[in-house]
């Protein structure tokens, strides 16, 4: 059994609190510990209680998870000596990249350029923090709202199962397309 579907076994007999302690978890896991493809998680909770109200309350509580792993995993990255090879590594990848500043905090939402962004805001210690933190924010809330959209249009034109396939399907079509390109993008820089 996933860990995922874990969470939400472990949680969704709570009803709506349930479902949004799972979608924490979830994102919280994502940013500060290995990758969870949250996109696929949130529209499984927001098709539990499809109404707009409770995808407000998603999208704050995957806003809220995301900033609570991206600075926890700042926090260590920050008091644990990274390695000089480490940081030498995470710098001059920044510089390859087209943007090297805070702003590919937004990028990374649509092609995952920079893993572990809490590390990299650590490691990269000449980013404003404030700046960080509102655009993994802005970010968030932009991303999971266009998500909720299409979420919504396609239960619109199908039913509850069918739509959630079709929004999964259309995601999972975007996320491997960004994969894609990050891919090729990192084997052009020469990076692995």
């Amino acid at each position: 059994m996933a860990l995922g579907d874990l969470i939400y076994n472990a949680f969704g007999d709570y009803g709506d609190i349930g479902v949004m302690l799972g979608i924490f978890l979830i994102f919280l896991i994502d940013s500060l510990l290995f990758p969870m493809f949250p996109e696929m998680f949130f529209i499984v909770g927001y098709n539990y209680n499809p109404i707009p109200e409770f995808g407000v309350f998603l999208v704050l509580t995957a806003m809220v998870a995301e900033l609570t792993g991206s600075f926890t995993l700042y926090y260590i990255v920050k008091h644990v000596k990274v390695p000089a090879r480490i940081e030498k590594i995470a710098n001059s990848y920044m510089k390859f990249l087209m943007v090297s500043d805070e702003k590919i905090i937004l990028l990374n939402r649509i092609t995952h350029m920079v893993p572990y962004v809490g590390a990299f805001i650590a490691i990269v210690s000449t980013w404003n923090l404030k700046k960080c933190a509102a655009y993994i924010a802005l970010g968030c809330v932009v991303k999971y709202s266009v998500i909720l959209m299409a979420s919504n249009f396609f239960l619109g034109f199908f039913s509850g199962t069918t739509a959630t396939l079709v929004t999964m399907a259309v995601i999972f079509v975007c996320l491997c397309i960004c994969t894609a390109y990050s891919i090729i993008n990192k084997k052009r820089m020469g990076i692995e």
